[in-house]
C-alpha cells in the first residue's frame, strides 16, 4: 500500500505475503529516481522523502522558535524521529519508545 502523506510517501509491506520481495520491489522502484530519495525503513515500512527536505528535527526547531519556547518535549517510536533524537540541543528532551 503507498501512503501520500503530502511531504513524502510511505510504502506499507506489513500485509504483503512476501514481504521481502515487496520491499525489494520498492527499492529497485526508488532506484530509478533522480536525484535519489533520502529513505528511512521503519517496520514493514519505507519511508521516502525529496532528497534535502527539512526533517523532523528541524521542524521542531523551527517550531520552537515559532511559539517561543524555552524547552520541549519529543517522544518518538520511529526512525523518522531519530532526527530528533540527534540534536544535540539541552532545550529539548527526549524519549525514544520501543
Amino acid at each position: 500500500m503507498v501512503e501520500d502523506k503530502t511531504y513524502s510517501l510511505a510504502f506499507h509491506y506489513r500485509i504483503a505475503g512476501r514481504k521481502r520481495a515487496a520491499r525489494e520491489a520498492v527499492f529497485m522502484m526508488l532506484a530509478e529516481l533522480h536525484p535519489l530519495p533520502r529513505i528511512l525503513i521503519g517496520k514493514d515500512i519505507v519511508n521516502v522523502i525529496p532528497a534535502g527536505a527539512p526533517h523532523k528535527g528541524v521542524a521542531l526547531l523551527e517550531l520552537m522558535h515559532q511559539l517561543n519556547l524555552r524547552a520541549a518535549l519529543y517522544v518518538g517510536d520511529d526512525e523518522t524521529d531519530e532526527d530528533v533524537f540527534s540534536l544535540s540541543d539541552a532545550r529539548i528532551v527526549t524519549a525514544r519508545i520501543g
